[in-house]
């Protein structure tokens, strides 16, 4: 059974956030594929045959009737970057990033709501500062989104919290990977 390596960690991120914060899907289809059959290394030009998926769908509904749709992209010759859409009754966020690795930039927040006072078009958001809770460094975003896991390691430490991701959650994740999987090995289009 081939694992679905393609999921960037940027996803992976959030969609641990994202059980945090919500139950486990309900319902799940899904469908884990190769769309990229070889691949060319940038530093040589060769290409490379490759039968790792890169690419993954999944929609599917939660336990409080909610749905969701994820699709995770890799082996991208031209990448696309990241977008994360959470839309609610009360609003819409969205988190954009031009590349889903070596950020130079962090990802921006967008959102619109009722209280916005846009009508209906997504702003731009600042992060709070609560939020930052490092000094700004000019190391690339994601070499700094691991110093910030480290700090919450630490904070988690000396305070007794889980605010960074335990192996519960890593536990989770994994099953809920499995459950992709399977669902993928099922699918007949």
């Amino acid at each position: 059974m081939p694992s679905p390596t393609c999921c960037p960690s940027t996803a992976a991120t959030f969609s641990t956030c994202c059980s945090r914060s919500s139950d486990p899907p309900k319902d799940l289809t899904a469908i884990v594929e190769t769309q990229f059959p070889e691949l060319t290394v940038l530093e040589t030009g060769k290409t490379v045959p490759s039968a790792k998926p890169d690419e993954v769908m999944a929609v599917g509904t939660l336990e409080n009737g909610g749905l969701f749709s994820v699709q995770l992209e890799g082996a991208q010759k031209f990448p696309t970057g990241l977008q994360s859409d959470i839309t609610s009754t009360e609003g819409v966020l969205r988190l954009t990033n031009d590349r889903a690795f070596e950020n130079t930039e962090d990802n921006t927040v967008h959102g619109v709501n009722g209280d916005s006072g846009n009508g209906s078009a997504l702003a731009v958001l600042p992060v709070p500062k609560e939020y930052r809770s490092l000094p700004d460094a000019s190391l690339d975003e994601s070499v700094q989104d691991l110093a910030h896991l480290y700090a919450a390691f630490a904070r988690d430490k000396a305070n007794g919290t889980t605010e960074a991701t335990t192996f519960a959650d890593a536990v989770r994740q994994h099953h809920l990977i499995d459950r992709i999987q399977r669902s993928s090995e099922g699918f007949s289009a």
